[in-house]
């Protein structure tokens, strides 16, 4: 099947099913859909070297994210009234995919909803169709080929993860066999991508700096302190031992001791620096703090679950937090420095803007922080700043 833009197929699909009638000659030789949250897959059985052969095509492109995200933002209900959905995912539901599966179901093309994570249940459906038939899946995400890696029952039928964009001029199209990857990787390592996929960064779990999933990748196949801890994460269920073990993991990526504290690290590193830099050390190349790691392995730990099928954990509980009605990652509870450090501070702006009536007493906040429309609080504790010297002031005027 030829590639579909993302609204050229909604259009085609929606002219077909709004008059309530679904024509399959705009379908051609398509099987089943599933119809996800966020992305449909489609799938098409044809025979190549006298085999059945089932493929899966993960759908979604930039063009349906910008223009559903357009329309979505910003709705005209009635003359001069603006309305501002949650989240285009509502809409797309609400309006399309329901609509889209329903008549699917009544022409006898199966469909699929995921409740969650829509890669797990791609994956998953893949792995099911390759127990009976030889299965290729098509898409561009990572994680689809870190669950197949994971989930893949290795006595299957051949199982193909195939790069669907063909765009790019001269663009050398990825092909996995993931039964011979899971072979050559091995059961271990297979069974801790989730883990490691999660820590070295994901779609939810920002990257640590300066590490690569490449390299951590490596790690962990080389070293038995990783792996071991690695096991102790995804087995534990007490979020002391979660903490515990995802900070001897991080400290170890960082390339510090066995057992090694992420504080005692972060310091030692920083000293080592001081005494062979030229410049100055910044402050974010060095690992992170305990307590900002503890919150990235929690974080880390809900996502390794989600993709291991085992999603009936509680995110507030893990690393996250609602904020205006969303939910955010938790980066840290402890300040950046000690209060005396933070109290001389300033940043290299302009003259600072002096402000009374929204902090009590006397302070100054960055010019550049008022010129966005900045909450006076948040920016004051984004940019604080010295107020300008008398003899400075003195000077201007004088000029």
């Amino acid at each position: 099947m030829e590639r579909y833009g993302a609204r050229r197929l909604r259009m085609t699909i929606w002219e077909t099913t709004r008059n309530g009638q679904l024509q399959t000659t705009h379908l051609g030789s398509i099987l089943f859909i599933l119809v996800m949250m966020d992305a449909c897959v489609f799938c098409r059985v044809s025979l190549e070297n006298g085999e059945e052969i089932t493929q899966l095509r993960e759908k979604g492109c930039n063009t349906v994210n910008r223009t559903s995200q357009t329309r979505n933002d910003t709705i005209v209900t009635t003359p001069g009234q603006k309305v501002n959905q949650k989240c285009r995912r509502d809409y797309i539901n609400a309006n399309f995919i329901n609509i889209l599966s329903a008549k699917m179901v009544e022409k006898g093309i199966k469909t699929k909803h995921a409740d969650s994570d829509a890669d797990v249940l791609i994956a998953l459906t893949a792995i099911e169709s390759a127990k009976t038939k030889p299965t290729v899946l098509l898409g561009e995400n990572s994680d689809l080929l870190v669950l197949l890696l994971h989930h893949a029952n290795v006595t299957s039928n051949s199982l193909i993860f195939k790069s669907g964009n063909v765009s790019k001029v001269n663009t050398h199209i990825k092909i996995w066999d993931i039964l011979k990857t899971k072979l050559l990787l091995g059961e271990e390592l297979c069974t801790l991508l989730p883990l490691i996929r999660a820590i070295s960064g994901c779609d939810t779990t920002s990257r640590m700096f300066g590490v690569s999933e490449a390299s951590t990748l490596k790690k962990f196949g080389e070293h038995d302190f990783l792996k071991t801890q690695a096991q102790l994460l995804c087995n534990a269920n007490a979020k002391d031992d979660v903490i515990s073990a995802g900070e001897s993991i991080i400290s170890s990526v960082y390339k510090g001791a066995p057992y090694e504290g992420l504080n005692v690290l972060r310091y030692r590193k920083f000293a080592a620096r001081v005494l062979t830099n030229k410049t100055c050390v910044q402050i974010h190349t060095l690992p992170p703090t305990s307590n900002a790691a503890s919150f990235y392995s929690q974080s880390a730990y809900l996502q390794m679950k989600m993709w291991m099928n085992k999603d009936n954990l509680n995110p507030c509980e893990w690393g996250w937090k609602v904020a205006n009605g969303n939910l955010v990652p938790v980066k840290c509870t402890m300040d950046a420095a000690l209060s005396k450090l933070l109290n001389i501070i300033r940043c290299n702006s302009a003259v600072p803007t002096r402000i009374n009536k929204s902090c009590s007493g006397e302070l100054f906040i960055c010019a550049k922080a008022t010129s966005k429309k900045a909450d006076m609080h948040e920016a004051f504790e984004i940019y604080p700043c010295y107020p300008p010297k008398m003899e400075d002031n003195f000077t201007h005027n004088a000029k």
